[in-house]
């Protein structure tokens, strides 16, 4: 199973255990500040790899290959 399904997926769970025990009668104990802690936390962490990708001039991997090559081939 690829690992942005399984992500989607775990987000999805942690959305609806996080408003079902918002929506729980307040004479319940539920742990809700948990299940938002862990999306908000997904959240955050996706917004910080799309900052910190956004601006990489990388070459596509075989260019990167070839890059890495020439410069291996010119020191021997």
């Amino acid at each position: 199973m690829p690992a942005y399904l399984l992500s989607g997926i775990w987000f999805v769970e942690q959305l609806f255990f996080g408003a079902a025990s918002t929506l729980a009668p307040i004479t319940q104990q539920t742990g809700g500040v948990a299940w938002w802690a862990r999306a908000g936390g997904f959240v955050a962490g996706a917004i910080g790899i799309l900052v910190m990708a956004r601006g990489r001039d990388e070459p596509d991997p075989v260019e990167r290959h070839k890059l890495l090559s020439e410069e291996r081939d010119r020191r021997y």
